[in-house]
């Protein structure tokens, strides 16, 4: 389908063990359906840790989600839980990435 998606993002430095704190937001306009508006935060300590949190409009089953990132060297694991409000229960996804 056709979709048009507009979003922008800001990566605020911490000084804080040097750390970083991402804010994103888009929004999302499928032809002929609601639009939706998506915003998440993405909060990193330190390098080797992000944690994830992110809220999704416009859904009837979706809403709130959260996860965290690890990174070490050439690989990255991630986990997210995106709960549904429906009988199919929650989702949890899980990926690993190498570099090579």
């Amino acid at each position: 389908p056709t979709t048009a998606r507009l979003g922008a993002a800001y990566l605020l430095p911490l000084k804080v063990l040097n750390g970083t704190w991402l804010f994103a937001a888009d929004f999302v306009q499928v032809l002929k359906e609601q639009s939706h508006f998506n915003i998440g935060s993405e909060f990193s300590p330190f390098p080797l840790l992000r944690l994830r949190i992110g809220y999704q409009t416009g859904y009837e089953e979706k809403g709130l989600s959260a996860g965290f990132g690890l990174e070490l060297n050439r690989f990255q694991f991630d986990y997210a839980y995106v709960p549904f409000s429906s009988d199919l229960g929650s989702s949890q996804r899980l990926s690993l990435t190498a570099q090579f």
